[in-house]
């Protein structure tokens, strides 16, 4: 039975030529889970926000949207918030009370429901989730991963029949992210809710789907199930897209049914039966002298409060690219903030560039020495238009009119972003955004580079990209730093990778040394060739052994 019916949509945004949504039509059943797909700024988030009169945007629209066969603009906003719940990327956007309770109880409050009510579903609602030692805490208390659990536990109380949700594991680590994706298949099989979920990490969504909506540029390329989409884009510039399984599959000439899951993958490398690996070797920093030291460290945000940061000992050296990761709420965006000296610890020293943090004066340390892309790259605007706003950001570091068109000219050539430039940057898509604001953060040419989650919102395709971008940055003399939850990511650029855990560094290593020492904190390649083809931990790495490799002969 259908839930929801598109026939034909189109939109535009205002003052905007070309079409964001382009003739789009699809159908989504009763109880489906639909995963929707695509490179950054492909239309996905505008798709979804139509589904929501509430937050649809402004611009123009045709075509029709029926949700249980009305019309969707003719529903009432009490018809729309009763059975239309939207969980957003940010939840630091979605939260709007100040104890966990509250927020559970805020839209059946808002919906009319009564006390007793009230109290029964944020009583099952909070046991469904596991979250019953939360109910009195502050919701500023709570980390990333819990305030998106919370998010989608407020969203959920109000009974939906549909639950639409953009990218909501963009803030998660790995772990978090499989654990929400996991709460979200037990809600769509145990409660038979509807589901859409546009999202870049595809590896445990892309098998648990019943519909996959691939589009690009605002068009839908693929329509269908996991293995019918893995089968039309495989050996496309799309493959990028699939699961690690898939790519292995289709670049080491798999024949048959496309492997989607891990224990799939690993099926099929055990069955290729190799008896000889051409292990990877493994890519290690020189370990030239040390750019940033951080000595004994403690830090905490009030005299009351715990330690963030415990004894904190880490050492960053020249031409490296480092990456540190660790679950939400283990103080790693702290870490960074201390080490670029926007947060102070009570006690532990830092040296930059070999000179006491303290030395350096007024904005010395910002103009050419160090700059930071903060997680959320909306903070990093401040005019109306991307162009403007550049050209503001080189007059505050000095350059005149001829230096600052020529960085800025430079640095948008080099990102591909030139076509944003006349637009407003709160505009962009969160991917557009990110990329748009490492432009900024790269105008005063810094020696250091500190990025706070830079892959967030970014499809596949255009991290490989941004990663390419940076190594070219670091062969050129930059160091980078880089607060990530990507493992795939951080497996294929990182010099050498650290886990930050209560406080402190657990453990730092290569690449290849540190997530082949993990078994739940690794990359999807690591987890299908395990004890099958070790020492490898992308899928280039996986495809290379499997191609240098000899069949057992039967």
């Amino acid at each position: 039975m259908e839930i929801l019916h598109i026939e034909d949509l189109n939109f535009k945004y205002p003052d905007n030529e070309s079409f964001a949504l382009k003739e789009i039509s699809f159908t989504v059943n009763k109880g489906d889970f639909v995963l929707v797909c695509g490179r950054s700024g492909c239309g996905k988030t505008t798709l979804l926000q139509l589904l929501k009169p509430e937050i649809a945007p402004f611009g123009e629209m045709s075509g029709k949207i029926l949700f249980k066969s009305k019309d969707l603009k003719e529903g009432s906003m009490l018809r729309s918030a009763r059975e239309i719940g939207f969980v957003m990327q940010s939840p630091e956007d979605q939260v709007v009370t100040d104890k966990v309770w509250h927020e559970l109880a805020f839209g059946l409050e808002n919906i009319g429901a009564d006390a007793e009510r009230i109290r029964l579903k944020i009583a099952e609602i909070a046991a469904f989730f596991g979250i019953d030692s939360w109910l009195t805490e502050n919701t500023s208390q709570l980390s990333g991963g819990q305030k998106q659990i919370l998010s989608l536990a407020s969203v959920l109380a109000m009974d939906p029949e549909l639950l639409i949700l953009d990218e909501p594991t963009a803030q998660l680590d790995p772990i978090a992210t499989e654990n929400f994706i996991s709460l979200l298949i037990k809600i769509n099989r145990t409660l038979g809710k509807t589901i859409i979920i546009a999202e870049h990490s595809l590896e445990e969504l892309f098998g648990a789907s019943d519909k996959i909506l691939l589009l690009n540029n605002g068009m839908i390329t693929a329509c269908g199930t996991a293995q019918e989409v893995s089968q039309s884009i495989v050996k496309t510039d799309f493959e990028f897209l699939l699961p690690a399984s898939a790519r292995i599959f289709s670049q080491t000439e798999g024949k048959g049914m496309i492997p989607i899951s891990v224990k799939e993958g690993r099926k099929y490398l055990t069955d290729l039966n190799l008896k000889q690996i051409n292990k990877p070797s493994n890519k290690d920093s020189d370990k030239a002298e040390p750019v940033i030291e951080m000595k004994n460290i403690m830090f905490r945000y009030g005299k009351d409060l715990n330690d963030v940061l415990r004894d904190l000992n880490l050492e960053i050296y020249k031409n490296e690219f480092f990456c540190l990761l660790g679950s939400n709420g283990t103080g790693k965006t702290t870490a960074v903030n201390v080490m670029a000296g926007t947060a102070r610890p009570y006690s532990g020293t830092i040296k930059i560039l070999n000179k006491p943090i303290k030395s350096y004066k007024g904005n010395s340390l910002y103009n050419g020495v160090l700059s930071v892309l903060p997680q959320d790259p909306a903070y990093c605007f401040v005019k109306t238009t991307l162009i403007d706003d550049y050209y503001c950001c080189c007059k505050v570091l000095g350059l005149n009119r001829h230096e600052a068109v020529k960085r800025i000219e430079m640095i948008m050539e080099k990102l591909k972003i030139k076509e944003f430039s006349t637009r407003n940057p709160l505009d962009l898509s969160g991917g557009e955004r990110q990329k748009a604001a490492l432009g900024k953060v790269l105008l005063s040419q810094p020696e250091i580079l500190i990025l706070d989650e830079p892959t967030k919102a970014i499809d596949s395709f255009a991290k490989y990209e941004l990663g390419k971008f940076l190594s070219e940055l670091v062969e050129n003399g930059i160091t980078i730093v880089a607060v990530t939850h990507d493992v795939e990511f951080a497996g294929e650029f990182a010099s050498r990778c650290g886990l930050l855990s209560d406080g402190k560094i657990a453990g730092v290593g290569a690449p290849q040394e540190f997530f082949c020492s993990v078994d739940f904190y690794t990359t999807a390649a690591r987890r299908i060739s395990k004890g099958i083809i070790d020492g490898c931990v992308t899928c280039e790495q996986v495809v290379k052994a499997c191609k240098g490799g000899e069949a057992l002969e039967e």
